[in-house]
């Protein structure tokens, strides 16, 4: 999917993950995605990431593992910094909510 991996206005997944401080750093979140656990579904396509750099935009959803627990999220917005952890729930929700 070319088209999306070019999507102006995007984000990459990797950055994305480690400023909503899903990720500890953004090595971490680089080494999950490369090994291609992470989904995104974009206009009812669902696919498997696997490179970093790939751009997310509002309304993704994203799905993946980290241990045991499931995280299933809708991208509400794209953050600017790695801020607080209030700060960071505000750029992602369950997609159910």
């Amino acid at each position: 999917m070319t088209e999306v991996d070019s999507a102006p206005g995007g984000q990459r997944l990797d950055i994305w993950l480690y400023r909503c401080r899903l990720f500890k750093t953004r090595t971490l979140a680089t080494r999950h995605i490369k090994k291609g656990k992470i989904r995104l579904s974009r206009f009812g396509q669902i696919q498997r990431i696997n490179k970093p750099g790939f751009k997310v935009l509002p309304s993704d959803e994203i799905s993946f593992m980290r241990g045991s627990a499931l995280f299933q999220l809708e991208i509400i917005g794209l953050p600017h910094r790695r801020g607080p952890a209030s700060e960071a729930r505000e750029y992602y929700s369950a997609p159910d909510s």
